[in-house]
């Protein structure tokens, strides 16, 4: 995956509540999903999802103790016929492992490609922001993260060198 966490004027970060994620939706589908000749132009290509920073119930699980989990939504390219999904598992736990989480959850996903550490999840573009965001919550909470007082956190990504 080539992004960055975005920093500086152009980032956008906050948190959301477990039971309605229209913040995030929303940023998606304006800044990163968005069809069209804006994919050219725009300056935000992803957005992660994870436990917010200050996750005390995360720290303290038995995987916690040592990172949490995160999801990066990521927009499909100009010619992409797929928008994608990175699995970055918390750290001490295998991709494998996490996999298998992942697959004992049941959630509605493609067959999933190893990459670097992670599994990376290709989804058709008709897939909406709203079933992208399900997907990475129902992943953050099969690696056995929760959200902090009912929210999550999320912050946008921008392509490297921009």
């Amino acid at each position: 995956m080539h992004a960055s966490v975005q920093t500086g004027a152009m980032a956008r970060q906050g948190a959301f509540p477990d039971d309605d994620p229209g913040e995030v939706v929303d940023v998606l589908e304006r800044r990163v999903l968005r069809p069209g000749i804006g994919r050219l132009l725009r300056r935000i290509n992803g957005v992660v999802i994870g436990p917010c920073p200050d996750d005390a119930a995360a720290r303290n699980s038995t995987r916690g103790e040592v990172g949490n989990p995160q999801v990066t939504i990521s927009s499909p390219g100009l010619f992409a016929k797929k928008s994608t999904a990175f699995v970055v598992p918390p750290d001490g736990m295998t991709r494998d492992w996490a996999r298998s989480r992942v697959v004992a959850a049941k959630l509605n996903a493609p067959e999933p490609r190893k990459s670097a550490g992670q599994y990376v999840y290709d989804f058709p573009l008709d897939t909406s922001a709203t079933q992208l965001v399900e997907f990475a919550l129902g992943v953050l909470r099969a690696l056995g993260a929760q959200p902090t007082n009912g929210r999550w956190a999320y912050c946008t990504t921008e392509p490297e060198g921009a």
